[in-house]
């Protein structure tokens, strides 16, 4: 993917968790692309305070996604 570009990849499966690496890797049983359905999808992730920010490496850039709480 081309950074100066923002692709959309949706995905919806089971998480784990391992709060000690502090990553999260999704299992994705469906995909937008037919070529993440059944993979392991590993985020970094980062909880501070209200807000959570997954990072994933696509590459050579790294994409960031960030949900606040209200």
């Amino acid at each position: 993917d081309d950074p100066g570009t923002l692709p959309y990849h949706g995905y919806f499966g089971p998480f784990t968790v391992d709060a000690a690496r502090g990553t999260v890797t999704h299992h994705a049983i469906a995909a937008s692309d037919p070529e993440m359905v059944g993979t392991d999808q590993p985020r970094r992730f980062i909880l501070d305070g209200d807000r959570l920010t997954l990072e994933a490496d696509r590459n050579g850039w790294t994409a960031h996604v960030v949900w606040q709480r209200r």
